[in-house]
């Protein structure tokens, strides 16, 4: 009688061959193995453990490296486990990228993703994709229609703002001294009546990183 040592599954005939190190890593001269586990518990670990060790990881770049696998199967790095950037020594240092394979399915080539840079003053480069940089919805509001219209109600993700125009902002262009200039007013959003953070960029800045943004003007 044959004892499973996972599940104590029983069996009057001998389990099936198990690899100690999955086949899927290489086949080794003199690879351990063993008898003892039944052919449920075999599947489940081939079908769950060593999938998840073998996909997107690093072990599945080295089977790629080395021709232990396909190139057509480079897809498998996703980066959702493993993430690739570009080594130190130039300005995409740090960079994010996922790998692929040339025409003829012989090497692996880095492609970037969509991301955007910022170089720090010690000149180090920080990288954002572009889902670091959006949110579920975004609005913006043209601060020339809300100085017109005083008051602007939108909605976005399920919740209710008022965005209102104020007095009290003098502007810094008109003379040499800012308390002379024309009072260009300043924008404060409310959510049931209390206010709440929210940001004020430059148009090119909303164009380059939220084009799916929602314009409003009334």
């Amino acid at each position: 009688m044959y004892t499973c040592v996972y599940c104590r599954k029983q069996s009057e005939r001998r389990f099936p061959r198990e690899h100690v190190i999955p086949q899927s890593f290489g086949k080794f001269k003199g690879a351990l193995t063993l008898r003892c586990v039944c052919g449920d518990c075999n599947r489940y670990f081939a079908n769950n453990l060593e999938l998840f060790l073998g996909r997107d990881s690093h072990e599945s770049f080295r089977r790629l490296q080395y021709a232990m696998k396909p190139m057509s199967e480079a897809g498998e790095l996703r980066g959702t486990r493993v993430t690739a950037t570009i080594a130190p020594g130039n300005s995409w240092s740090g960079a994010r990228v996922v790998f692929g394979y040339d025409e003829q399915q012989r090497k692996l080539v880095v492609i970037p993703l969509p991301q955007v840079g910022f170089q720090a003053f010690d000149g180090s480069w920080i990288w954002f994709m572009e889902s670091e940089l959006t949110g579920p919805e975004a609005v913006a509001i043209p601060f020339s229609a809300l100085a017109k219209k005083r008051l602007i109600r939108v909605e976005a993700g399920g919740r209710r703002f008022d965005v209102r125009w104020r007095p009290g902002v003098a502007s810094a262009l008109d003379s040499g001294q800012i308390a002379s200039g024309r009072d260009v007013g300043a924008a404060t959003v409310l959510e049931n009546g209390k206010p709440v953070a929210f940001d004020e960029p430059f148009w090119f800045a909303v164009a380059a990183f939220r084009p799916d943004v929602r314009i409003v003007t009334s």
